[in-house]
Parts: structure tokens; C-alpha cells; sequence
């Protein structure tokens, strides 16, 4: 992977929907992430950039001053869930590269370069979301078999500080690479395994987690032969995860400030 064989791709809107407690605004973190992009990695990756709800000039002019391609989609996964969206990709990417799917709120600081023979590479997330009983039922409601392996409470604490590699796939779904082959079947099946725990699982406590568990689902479900990004690749540092504060930052690829109350740079 590397910036002649990827197309860097996002789901992003111009709407008040995720702004961060630093101030960012969605729309606001998507260009301070392509920023990073053409200043730490490449000047010409291709980068696209979908989109529902309608963008300003200035920030259509400012995408395109950083050289992203911009992509209207007709329609939404779920209005009432808007962090599905990013699932539209699937329908909407007709390039002939593999993806790098990034979340708006990651920031670039070295060239995103690695040999991999793999189709599909993840990062594990930071807190497990669920618990087994409700995976048990995840599972039954798709009709899948889940992994006869330990769940941890931050499977990224296990990788980082126990190279834990022999555990549940609790993967973030911030960012991910996905070869071109994978691209429509993955999408599809994520797609639809979205739909199912949507309508039979929305009003759960744990809704929150309901497009990033599909991620994981799918990835199961396809029994989809993964392998993990290097550590420092979507490197979650944020207050839900402040033992990662301490981390080497020379080793930081790809940051990734998720949740509310994250701030980019927040290991500094």
C-alpha cells in the first residue's frame, strides 16, 4: 500500500452533526485531515471525499485547492443514524484502486506506506463496546459463528503493550484498508448486516456501536483473512484511552482522535 496503488477516501458533511468538545466541526476536521495528508504524506494520493447533505463553495473550493475529488450521494443508509453512512462508499467508489478509508477526525504525520499481502488491514479499538452476551446475540440475530476467543476490556491496550494478537476482532472502523477485489463484497454484506442489527438492536444501550460492530460482522462473517496494522497505525489516544498518552509519537502514523471529546495532536 502506498500512494500510487490507494485511493484515500471519506464520508464527510457541512452539517453540526459530530462536532468535537474542542470546537471542530465535522467538515472542519475532514480538511485539517487532507492538510496532513499533502503535507506529511503525498502531494497526489488520490483522495475522494462523499458527501449527502450540500457543501458550501468555500469548502468545495478548499477541497479541490487540496486536490480531493468531491462525490454527491442521492440518498443516506439511515437518516436517524448518521455515523451508517460511511457504508454508502461501497455504491459510490468506481475506482480501479484498493481504499484507505479514513474517519474525519484522523490526522496523517508520516507517509502511510506498507507491504502487505493482504486484502484487508485493521486496527484494533480501544474499549470492546459490548459485552459476549450481546455478541451472542449479534450473532444470532445474522446467523453467524463467533470466534471461540477471549474478549478484553481495551483489545488496543492487549496489541500495544502484549502484541495480543489471539483475540475477538474488536476492530475500530475509523480506519481500514481494502483491496479492490474485496471492495463490493465486503460493502454489500456490511450493508446488510448494518440494516439487520439497526432494526433489531437500535434501541439497545450500546446503539452507538451498531455501524462499527456490522464492521466487525462483516469481517467475520465473510471470514475475511485480515491482518493488523502496525502499531502507531489509527493510533487512538483520547481520554477513554489515556494509557497510550506516553507512546512513542515518532512512531504515530496515523492518528485517530475519536469520540466527543477527543482533540487532534492529543499525545503531545
Amino acid at each position: 500500500m502506498n500512494e500510487k496503488t490507494v485511493t484515500v477516501v471519506y464520508f464527510g458533511e457541512e452539517t453540526e452533526n459530530r462536532r468535537k468538545q474542542c470546537g471542530l466541526s465535522l467538515i472542519e476536521q475532514l480538511l485539517l485531515s487532507i492538510r496532513s495528508i499533502r503535507q506529511n504524506w503525498s502531494k497526489s494520493v488520490d483522495i475522494h471525499v462523499y458527501h449527502f447533505w450540500p457543501l458550501s463553495s468555500a469548502t468545495q473550493l478548499e477541497l479541490t485547492l487540496l486536490g480531493a475529488t468531491i462525490y454527491a450521494s442521492t440518498n443516506l443508509i439511515e437518516s436517524q443514524f448518521p455515523l451508517s453512512n460511511k457504508i454508502l462508499i461501497g455504491n459510490l467508489y468506481n475506482g480501479n484502486k484498493d481504499i484507505l478509508f479514513l474517519d474525519c477526525d484522523t490526522v496523517v504525520h508520516y507517509p502511510v506506506e506498507i507491504a502487505t499481502s493482504f486484502e484487508m488491514m485493521v486496527a484494533y479499538d480501544v474499549i470492546k463496546n459490548v459485552d459476549k452476551k450481546d455478541y451472542i446475540e449479534i450473532a444470532r440475530c445474522i446467523l453467524v459463528e463467533l470466534p471461540k476467543i477471549d474478549i478484553y476490556e481495551s483489545p488496543a491496550f492487549e496489541y500495544y503493550y502484549y502484541d495480543n494478537i489471539k483475540q475477538f476482532p474488536v476492530f475500530n472502523s475509523g480506519v481500514f484498508f481494502l483491496s479492490k477485489r474485496l471492495q463490493q463484497l465486503f460493502y454489500n454484506e456490511y450493508k446488510k448486516i448494518f440494516f439487520s442489527l439497526y432494526k433489531n438492536f437500535k434501541n439497545h444501550a450500546w446503539n452507538f456501536y451498531i455501524e462499527q460492530i456490522s464492521f466487525c460482522m462483516t469481517i467475520i462473517k465473510l471470514k475475511i483473512k485480515y491482518s493488523l496494522f502496525p502499531k502507531g497505525f489509527n493510533f487512538i489516544c483520547t481520554p477513554r484511552a489515556d494509557f497510550l498518552k506516553n507512546w512513542d509519537k515518532q512512531t504515530v502514523v496515523i492518528e485517530h482522535y475519536a469520540g466527543n471529546n477527543g482533540s487532534p495532536f492529543s499525545f503531545e
